[in-house]
């Protein structure tokens, strides 16, 4: 009995040494990387991080790839974030998050819109021996200036009523029609 209790006192004196499991850490070695601001080129930008724990790594969109997915513990971790080139004609967002036991870092990624000004199909004005006017019809997403260089035309302001496109962004749940009617209603009452 006494072989057993001198075997249990030396166990229990065993797992009461034991350190007690450390708390995750996880952080970005630069929190400048903490959002990135990418052009439309397909680039790819290294972010270094350290955490005490294995770690993963995902994308919350297509265009943005992480390399690699997964690893140990570490500092100065590397985590390669590659976007694809972006050909549309506005800029896009995602994320990047890093998880850890508990703990998770998100890195902020946007990327540019391709800009663009141009005169769509158009190739040739005509103007009668007149002269006269003549609208430039300009297709763009950015702002732009027009100029000549001939001192026989001349760029100038519009005379008539000009129409714009203006992109009204609806939240689900909600009617677009009851915010545009309320508009209205103030301002013609």
């Amino acid at each position: 009995m006494k072989k057993f209790l001198a075997l249990f006192t030396v166990a229990a004196m065993l797992f009461a040494c034991e350190e007690p499991v450390p708390e995750t850490t996880l952080s970005l070695d630069n929190e400048a990387d903490a959002t990135l601001n990418l052009s439309t080129d397909a680039v790819s930008k290294v972010v270094t991080f350290s955490t005490n724990a294995a770690w993963t790594a995902a994308a919350d969109v297509e265009w943005i790839t992480v390399t690699p997915a997964e690893g140990v513990a570490g500092t100065a971790l590397e985590l390669t974030i590659a976007v694809a080139e972006n050909e549309a004609y506005e800029g896009r967002a995602g994320k990047v998050t890093i998880t850890a036991a508990e703990k998770s870092v998100e890195i902020a990624v946007a990327q540019g819109q391709v800009d663009e000004v141009n005169v769509g199909d158009l190739e040739v004005l005509y103007v009668g021996y007149a002269g006269g006017e003549v609208e430039l019809p300009v297709n763009h997403n950015i702002d732009y200036t027009v100029t000549s260089d001939a001192d026989w035309a001349v760029v100038g302001g519009t005379r008539a009523l000009t129409t714009t496109k203006t992109v009204v962004n609806v939240h689900h749940g909600y009617s677009a029609g009851t915010g545009i009617e309320h508009a209205q209603q103030r301002r013609y009452t």
